[in-house]
């Protein structure tokens, strides 16, 4: 069984003298137990997947199963729009939501949605092929946004100062990579 997983996701995923762990890895090694009754070497790979790409190899067949932060909407449901096919998703297990991080002045913009006067420099650092894209995407005009490639090119993008903000689920925020 090879299991699609977030990089490094704290307490979800994390990757320590090449060992995985986390509530992601151990859901992973309960499927695989309930499928081959055991979870080992051989019966279980873990595979680091990006957002971006996590919808097409589950589709090519790259990946066995998906676990790993990942909205389920009904889009994804019927037709996901990068692999052109629709996918079924478990019972929910984790809740989550957007939130904003960074610069404590210009994260009051985010939250409060001003992107002007003293918050017309807001600028939002967000991860691509994410539902915090899209709904970043809805709230703020595109001079505002900062598109990542991955999570953690857009902890550097804060830390760096190409934006003042960083959008993510606020589990993200409150364990950064």
């Amino acid at each position: 069984l090879t299991c699609g997983v977030s990089s490094v996701f704290p307490g979800f995923v994390t990757f320590q003298n090449g060992v995985f762990s986390g509530f992601d890895v151990d859901f992973c090694r309960a499927i695989a137990a309930a499928i081959f009754g055991e979870a080992t070497d051989k019966t279980l790979v873990f595979r680091s997947v990006m957002s971006t790409e996590r919808f097409q190899l589950l589709a090519e067949g790259g990946i066995d199963v998906l676990i790993r932060v990942t909205t389920a909407t009904f889009a994804r449901d019927v037709r996901e729009s990068t692999s052109g096919v629709g996918f079924s998703f478990t019972q929910t297990i984790f809740y989550d939501g957007l939130a904003f991080a960074g610069v404590p002045s210009f994260v009051d913009c985010a939250d409060n949605l001003l992107t002007f006067r003293e918050c017309n420099e807001l600028k939002i650092c967000v991860t691509d092929g994410t539902t915090t894209l899209e709904r970043v995407e809805e709230l703020f005009e595109n001079e505002f946004i900062e598109i990542q490639s991955n999570y953690e090119e857009s902890l550097k993008g804060l830390e760096s100062g190409l934006c003042n903000v960083l959008a993510a689920d606020s589990i993200a925020l409150l364990h950064p990579a």
